[in-house]
C-alpha cells in the first residue's frame, strides 16, 4: 500500500462514516478545536511525489513582509519545544499568510498515528496561535484569521430555506 492509501484510510477512519476520504488531488479538510466552541480548519495533504504529507493549518495574514518577524519565526522553527513540534510556514497564495505546518516524512501511517498526528498538531495550532497573538499586541505586522464557531459551521451547513 502506498502512502497516499495509508493516508486515504486515516482520514476516512478520523472523519467517520460520512467522510469521503482523500480528494482527488491527495487533500482532505477537517477542523480543530483552539478555544472554547472555535475551531480551525486543517488540511492534510499528499505532496506530488507520494512519499509525504503535511497538515496545514492557516493562522494569520501578514500585512507586511517585516525581515525581524520572518526571522523571529524561523528561530522558533529551530526548536520543536517552542512550537510543540509544528513549524511556521509563509504561504503565499491572495496574500501571505502565516501557517502552521507538519510534514509526515515515513513510509507510511496507521490510522491510530494519524489520529494521535492531527491532536498532537491540534495543540500545536494552539500554542501558534498564542504566541502571534502575542506577536502582534507586540506590534508584529500579523492579522490572526479569526476563528469559527461551531454553531456557525453548522448553520452555514444547513441548506438556505427556498
Amino acid at each position: 500500500m502506498s502512502l497516499k492509501d495509508d493516508l486515504d484510510a486515516a482520514t476516512r477512519e478520523a472523519g467517520g462514516p460520512a467522510n469521503q476520504g482523500l480528494d482527488a488531488d491527495g487533500v482532505w479538510s477537517t477542523i480543530v478545536p483552539v478555544d472554547g466552541d472555535s475551531v480551525v480548519p486543517v488540511r492534510a495533504r499528499v505532496t506530488s511525489t507520494g512519499r509525504h504529507f503535511t497538515l496545514v493549518a492557516h493562522l494569520a495574514d501578514l500585512t507586511e513582509l517585516e525581515p525581524e518577524l520572518l526571522v523571529s519565526l524561523l528561530r522558533r522553527n529551530a526548536e520543536a519545544d517552542h512550537t510543540d513540534g509544528a513549524t511556521y510556514a509563509v504561504i503565499s497564495e491572495e496574500d501571505d499568510i502565516v501557517a502552521a505546518t507538519c510534514h509526515w516524512t515515513l513510509p507510511s501511517v496507521s490510522p491510530l498515528e494519524f489520529a494521535e498526528l492531527l491532536q498532537a498538531f491540534a495543540k500545536a495550532v494552539r500554542i501558534l496561535r498564542n504566541d502571534l497573538t502575542d506577536m502582534a499586541d507586540q506590534g508584529a505586522p500579523v492579522r490572526l484569521l479569526e476563528p469559527v464557531s461551531l454553531a456557525e459551521l453548522a448553520a452555514r451547513a444547513r441548506p438556505e430555506p427556498g
